[in-house]
């Protein structure tokens, strides 16, 4: 949230846990920060109220991202297949990262199709994802034919568009693929 303020957002919505709304809004006053997310709450209900606490934004919002912070939590992680799901109905513009990515190996239908939707599995994550999408998948490809199968993972998300990230990244909207061989910077953070 702070990064898309420096790169010139006029606003930076945080969606949290309640208990993590103080600190976070601590760290900069710029954010918008709703506390409307609570853990361990199983009743279909209360993760709908969840949901519906966050996608009333869908509106304010030019991007989503989700994931980062997201745990794993099974609450959590219902609420956020939730918004994944309504985020792809209303076309918003959608970054699945980290935690987020586990809705997607739970059901890859919720991004299926989704030409806003961006994922971006680091190596073990993107394992994950082939490991979930092997039938969909289709023909087996040489282990050493990276770009391949990430088009083709790709294309069993039906042109989800995939940033696998390594030492030179790779992108794919299941038609082509680029590497980006761009070095990051001297300490690059997590999966950067």
């Amino acid at each position: 949230a702070i990064s898309a303020l420096k790169l010139g957002a006029d606003l930076s919505h945080v969606f949290c846990e309640e208990r993590a709304a103080a600190p976070i809004k601590s760290y900069s006053p710029e954010l918008i920060v709703h506390g409307v997310l609570r853990e361990g709450e199983a009743p279909a209900q209360a993760r709908e109220r969840q949901a519906d606490q966050v996608s009333k934004w869908f509106p304010a919002l030019t991007a989503l991202v989700v994931g980062p912070g997201l745990g794993r939590d099974e609450t959590m992680q219902a609420v956020a297949a939730l918004v994944v799901e309504r985020a792809v109905a209303a076309s918003l513009p959608l970054v699945i990262d980290a935690d987020g990515l586990a809705c997607v190996l739970r059901d890859p239908g919720l991004v299926r199709g989704s030409a806003w939707t961006v994922l971006t599995p680091n190596r073990p994550e993107f394992g994950r994802l082939q490991a979930a999408l092997a039938p969909a998948a289709g023909a087996e490809v040489a282990a050493d034919d990276d770009a391949a199968e990430l088009r083709r993972i790709s294309l069993a998300l039906g042109g989800a568009v995939i940033v696998q990230k390594g030492a030179h990244d790779l992108l794919s909207d299941g038609t082509s693929v680029l590497c980006n061989e761009e070095p990051g910077s001297v300490k690059r953070s997590g999966g950067q």
